[in-house]
Order: C-alpha cells, then sequence, then structure tokens
C-alpha cells in the first residue's frame, strides 16, 4: 500500500471510530436507567418490562412520578401509570386517573387530568403533553382561581398552554360559576400577566342606586388586548364598553374605549325619565417617531355633556375635559419645535381651536464667549377659532390669523462673590389679522425688562444617622433667598381691543417685585 493511500485509509478508519464513540455515548446518555420504586417491583426479562404497583415513585432527571401502579418498557422508555398519577417537572404538575409517559422526550397523555402551571390551573378529559413546554387540553377549561370549583373560567374544545409564556383557546365560553357570559372564537392570555382576570365592584350611591362594574380581561394579540366592560345601576340600566389597548411595532402604542347606555331602560327598577341613549368613544395614541421627536394625538367623541363626569368619574378628575389634538414635538440641544393640530367634535363646550400652530422655543444661548450675554427667543403662527358652547345663545364663532414672536437678551453677572444676578429685556411683537372690532391687519409691540437676583448660603453639619433607611453621612443645608423685579411696558394696542384666546392676548402693562426663599437638605 502506497504511503498515500495508507494516509486515506488511516483517516476514514480514525473517521469511523470517532463517530462510533459518539453515537455509543448518545446511547449510553439515553438508556440512562429507569429506577422504579415501590411496595412491588418486578422485572420481566424476555419482555423488557418494569412492572410496579403500590406507593410507586420514579425520578427521573428532573421529573418526579408518583401513582398507583406502574408499567415501564424499557426498550421503548415508555411507562403506562394508573391511579392516583402525577407527575412534577420544574413549574408545572399534572394529575390524573390514567397516563401515558415518554421518560426520554418528555411527550405524555392524561386521561382526566389537571394541570397546575402558576398562575393557571387547567382540567380536561384529555391533557396531551406534546413537548416539555406545550401541553393541549382537550373539553376542558383554563382558570387563575385555585378552588376545586372554580368562581371563573375559560372553557374550550382545545386549549394550547404553553409554559411560562401564554394560553391559547379556540371557541371559548368565558364562565362565572356556572353560567356562561359570552363566547368568544380566539383567545390569547400570556401567562406572566399578573392582573386579575375578571374583577366585580359593588356598592351604592345616590346617583347611581345600587350597582355592580364588572371587566372582563382579554388578549388577543399585541394590538387586541383590554377589557370587557359590563356594569349594572339599578337607577340608570345596563351599560356595556371595551377598552382596547394595541401596540404597533415601530409606530407607537395607544388605546380605543367605547362605552354605551340605554339611560332608564327596561333594566332600571327604578327609572327616572326617558330612555336615553348615551356614550363615550375614544382613541388615544402615542408614538416616538425619532429619539428627538414624539407624536401624540387624542379623539373623543361624546353623546352627552357629562357623560364622563357622571359614569366615569375617576377619569374625570384625573383628566378634566375630553380634548381633541395631534401634537409632535421635536427637541434638539439648541431649539424645539411644536406643531399642534387642536379641532372640537362636540357642541358641550367652549374650545379654542389651533388649525394649525406651529411653535419655535430657541433655548438660552451664550451668544459670545467674551461677555456672558445670553439671547433666547419664541416664535409662533396660528390660525384661533373659539368656538362657543352650543348653550350660549346666538354667539358666533370668534377667530384670527396670529403671529407672535419674543427675543430676549440678559447678562448672568455675580456681585461681591456670592450674589448672582441677571438683568433681562426682551420686545414681542404680534400681529391680528383681525380685533375684537373687525379693524383687520394689526401690530402690537411690548416692551419688557426686568432683573432675577439669587444667592446661596451653606453649612454642613457632621451628621451620621440611617434613619428611615437613609444613609446619611454628614448633612448640608442650602438657603436660597431670591428677590426678581420686573417690568411690562403698555402694550401698544390694549387687551380690551382685542379677542382673547390665551395667555398672549391678555398681556398688559405689569411692575412688581417677587420674593421667595428655599431652604434644601442635601
Amino acid at each position: 500500500m502506497s504511503p498515500k493511500n495508507r494516509f486515506y485509509w488511516l483517516l476514514v478508519t480514525g473517521y469511523w471510530l470517532l463517530s462510533c464513540s459518539i453515537v455509543s455515548a448518545e446511547e449510553v446518555k439515553i438508556k440512562e436507567p429507569i429506577v422504579v420504586n415501590g411496595d412491588g417491583v418486578e422485572y420481566f426479562h424476555e419482555k423488557k418490562q418494569v412492572v410496579g404497583s403500590g406507593n410507586i415513585s420514579i425520578t427521573y432527571k428532573d421529573v418526579l412520578l408518583t401513582c398507583d401502579k406502574i408499567t415501564v418498557y424499557l426498550d421503548t422508555r415508555e411507562g403506562i401509570a394508573e391511579g392516583n398519577v402525577k407527575i412534577t417537572q420544574e413549574g408545572a404538575y399534572f394529575t390524573g386517573d390514567k397516563m401515558n409517559y415518554n421518560f426520554d422526550t418528555r411527550v405524555g397523555r392524561v386521561i382526566n387530568g389537571y394541570v397546575n402551571s402558576k398562575p393557571f390551573y387547567g382540567k380536561a378529559r384529555e391533557i396531551d403533553k406534546v413537548s416539555d413546554k406545550q401541553v393541549n387540553l382537550k373539553t376542558g377549561y383554563v382558570t387563575t382561581c385555585d378552588l376545586e370549583q372554580p368562581h371563573y373560567r375559560v372553557q374550550a374544545k382545545q386549549i394550547r398552554i404553553y409554559l411560562d409564556d401564554k394560553v391559547i383557546a379556540k371557541h371559548v365560553l368565558f364562565f362565572v360559576k356556572n353560567t356562561p357570559v359570552f363566547y368568544w372564537p380566539y383567545y390569547i392570555q400570556p401567562i406572566k400577566e399578573r392582573s386579575a382576570h375578571a374583577t366585580v365592584q359593588v356598592g351604592r350611591t345616590r346617583d347611581w342606586g345600587y350597582y355592580a362594574l364588572t371587566s372582563f380581561r382579554y388578549y388577543f394579540s399585541e394590538i387586541a388586548k383590554g377589557r370587557f366592560l359590563v356594569d349594572y345601576r339599578t337607577k340608570k340600566g345596563l351599560a356595556e364598553g371595551i377598552d382596547n389597548y394595541y401596540s404597533l411595532k415601530g409606530l407607537g402604542s395607544g388605546s380605543a374605549r367605547f362605552y354605551f347606555i340605554n339611560e332608564n331602560d327596561s333594566t332600571a327598577l327604578s327609572p327616572s325619565g326617558e330612555v336615553e341613549a348615551k356614550w363615550r368613544a375614544q382613541v388615544r395614541h402615542k408614538w416616538e417617531m425619532r429619539d428627538d421627536t414624539i407624536v401624540t394625538f387624542e379623539f373623543n367623541k361624546l353623546r352627552d355633556k357629562n357623560f364622563i363626569k357622571d359614569y366615569l368619574y375617576k377619569e374625570y378628575e384625573e383628566l378634566g375635559e375630553p380634548d381633541n389634538y395631534l401634537s409632535i414635538v421635536t427637541t434638539k440641544d439648541y431649539y424645539s419645535t411644536t406643531f399642534l393640530l387642536r379641532k372640537r367634535m362636540d357642541k358641550y363646550s367652549t374650545v379654542v381651536e389651533r388649525l394649525p400652530e406651529f411653535k419655535i422655543d430657541v433655548l438660552n444661548q451664550q451668544i459670545t464667549k467674551a461677555l456672558p450675554i445670553y439671547y433666547k427667543a419664541e416664535a409662533s403662527g396660528v390660525y384661533l377659532n373659539k368656538a362657543f358652547e352650543s348653550t350660549v345663545p346666538k354667539q358666533k364663532d370668534l377667530n384670527t390669523i396670529r403671529f407672535d414672536m419674543l427675543n430676549q437678551f440678559s447678562y448672568a453677572a455675580k456681585l461681591l462673590g456670592f450674589l448672582s444676578t441677571t438683568p433681562y429685556a426682551g420686545m414681542r411683537e404680534t400681529y391680528y389679522s383681525r380685533n375684537r372690532w373687525g379693524d383687520t391687519n394689526l401690530l402690537r409691540s411690548i416692551f419688557t425688562t426686568g432683573i432675577d437676583n439669587s444667592a446661596k448660603f451653606y453649612r454642613v453639619y457632621d451628621v451620621e444617622s440611617d434613619f428611615l433607611g437613609l444613609d446619611i453621612h454628614k448633612l448640608r443645608h442650602i438657603i436660597t433667598p431670591t428677590a426678581n423685579y420686573y417690568y411690562t411696558h403698555q402694550p401698544t394696542i390694549s387687551p380690551d381691543n382685542l379677542n382673547q384666546f390665551d395667555g398672549i392676548d391678555s398681556i398688559d402693562t405689569t411692575n412688581g417685585v417677587t420674593l421667595s426663599l428655599e431652604n434644601k437638605l442635601q
């Protein structure tokens, strides 16, 4: 044999031996022994079976199986367990009357089974463990209530549980006790979501009478998740709604909400008047278009002036009157810009519409390195329309086009080593297409000036304390007194001659001093 052929022969032989050693190692790994412990255990060599009965316990890797009786087929690594069957693995356990289970593939089937994978629990005629992290329930239910007879449950012919991830069900009936509440064709619920699946709030008020406010959570996808609302008030009747929350990849997130009631309908126990349909529709959205640009949008439509105050008072307290607008804000290092479009959608309130407004703010900038002289500016252009509430008799809308600009210079200085003083002066110029009396193309000028003064005094105290877990090592007390003087010259057009839309229109001559004292501990 030539040296070249000998080399190839040795190479092939070495590769074959390496492959055999790998296969042998895998076989050894697969054939890890299954040890059956119990009151009575028999081994049948010819059939390659182990049969056990009475207090059976098998620990295989990280799985524990217990039952009353089992037959293990050593060649297929499969066991058939009967009587009080329970199999436990990390994060879940299964019980049932009978179970087929493969110890190597972790696949099995439970008859009349129960699965516990907190926070979800489920029962079914048949439970298929199709992988280490997936369980399928056939003709069963899941719930987050751990009672033997749960207060509520999601029932379906087919339910898939992905352990530590989500639950998916088709053709779902949602039960409260034994009463079906609603049907839904497709249902998804993340397991890691910890909020309650259903909530009920009951009470009594003077306006509502006795009430029960219920909500049922749903999760179909990232663009369809939220709560169904079913509320009942003895003096008002039955109301329904939906709060849907969504997230659009790369386009932001928001909510779409709707709430409806036939006030004083036949379900009301003490109707106080004619039946009247009232409702609210709302869409809110926020999108971070870029790192420096945020887009926000809100739409509200009402079928009653006091609807939110009467039926959604918590929201009314937090947000006040509903608004309708589109805002685009861009923030740079030296300036920021704002585009705002505000439009009234109902006639229940007086609104200053901006159709639209564009504003730019130049932040305080040092204009020369030689001297501490600073410059800042504000400029805006807007079409304003003041639309009045429908109850105001024969009041026509007021409108104007307005361009406004403020330029201000300041000088930052320090006197006597401790006193910071900043005198400033500015000029505001504002153009109006019309004034209160119908005169057109008007220019208003306003001169402003003033001086800001402040000082800081401090003392350090040698204090060591862990009171309330604050971990204090020395304490500095800072006192900051301020004294500011401001002056606004008489505008060339009095605010009495202008329609009032916002604070820019109401500027008038002012002159005064403000004093303040700030105490701070560090």
